[in-house]
């Protein structure tokens, strides 16, 4: 819970908050769940500034908020603060140091972050819904199931960001600036990509590291349930002794529209794709969904002897990347089959892609 005394503190205005803080540089500063919805620490600063006439006369606040604060006004300083589960909701944080802050759980929707030292912040689970955080300085920060929905990262300096799950779409996210201090200014538009362009362009084999990757990876679809998930560790055992690298995708359980995306955007990036048709309740839809549009990545339909399989699995052996289907009468005779089904799989995936 957050420490009252502290939230006293912060209460007396910008100047006296960072004084207590520069004379107490080692205090661990608690403000979880404390209630600072609307917090604006630097309006009367500036309108103390504007009194002394420091800014141009006839000033609008619109222009003293975008081109002063930073400036002529000290940042707040937030920095590693236990924010979590805190209500900042419409707070004014412009520039404000936060380096280092756990936001995890808190509400900042609609909190203005503009160009806010936000590097090694913690956003686990924080709800961003509409904020505005262009310019915001968020190396090395960690965004894991944060709702963004609506929210601004324009221009963001985002070198050794961390992105899982992010939860509803950006406002904006042009201009990202992947590249760390120092290094030339590589900027993509994509939050997400972010990690892999700065790889692709820093690392000399990247490409060829992508190469190997790809051809190595093996997508296993199929529905292991109890009694079959011997199969499934077979599979993926006798590919890993051959060198490959097995990706399982394993359908026990509802199908969805993310999974059905996560099939076809791995499938598209695998040497072959490999479908247990044995038990086909939710595999056949991945499979409909995706097979048509993978033209240059095989497909190999396994199917155990004496089960009916697949009723429609004719209309996805029109596809000419899609292998007959390779019946199996135990675990054991399928994992020997597996080397000739490497290899066809591997001389139609070299057809395909010269053709």
């Amino acid at each position: 819970m957050a420490n009252s005394e502290q939230i006293s503190i912060l209460a007396n205005g910008l100047e006296a908050w960072n004084a207590w803080r520069d004379a107490n540089p080692h205090e661990s500063i608690d403000l979880s769940r404390a209630d600072l919805h609307g917090l604006d620490l630097l309006s009367p600063a500036l309108r103390a500034a504007a009194d002394r006439g420091v800014f141009p006369e006839n000033s609008g606040w619109s222009f003293i908020m975008s081109e002063v604060i930073g400036y002529d006004v000290m940042p707040l300083n937030l920095r590693s603060v236990n924010l979590r589960s805190a209500n900042l909701a419409d707070a004014n944080l412009r520039k404000a140091n936060c380096a280092g802050s756990d936001f995890s759980g808190a509400s900042l929707r609609n909190a203005q972050l503009g160009r806010a030292n936000l590097s090694s912040a913690i956003f686990i689970g924080a709800d961003l819904t509409g904020a505005f955080l262009r310019g915001a300085q968020m190396s090395n920060a960690v965004l894991l199931r944060t709702i963004v929905e609506g929210a601004n990262f324009g221009y963001c300096e985002v070198h050794g960001i961390s992105v899982w799950d992010l939860v509803g779409t950006l406002a904006g996210e042009d201009n990202l600036l992947v590249s760390p201090p120092g290094a030339p200014n590589l900027r993509t538009d994509s939050l997400n990509l972010a990690q892999l362009i700065y790889y692709l362009s820093r690392h000399e084999h990247a490409r060829e590291l992508i190469d190997t990757v790809s051809y190595r990876m093996i997508l296993i679809l199929g529905n292991f349930k109890e009694g079959r998930k011997a199969v499934l560790d077979a599979i993926a055992d006798a590919f890993r002794k051959s060198g490959f690298l097995p990706i399982i995708v394993d359908f026990d359980g509802p199908a969805s529209k993310d999974t059905t995306g996560t099939v076809e955007t791995l499938a598209r990036l695998a040497g072959f794709v490999v479908a247990d048709l044995t038990d086909p309740s939710s595999v056949p839809h991945e499979l409909a969904t995706t097979v048509p549009f993978l033209r240059t990545t095989p497909v190999v339909l396994l199917r155990k002897m004496d089960t009916s399989g697949y009723s429609m699995v004719k209309d996805l052996q029109a596809y000419p990347w899609v292998l007959g289907i390779q019946p199996y009468q135990s675990v054991e005779t399928l994992i020997q089959q597996l080397p000739d089904i490497v290899k066809r799989a591997r001389a139609l995936s070299d057809t395909l892609r010269s053709s």
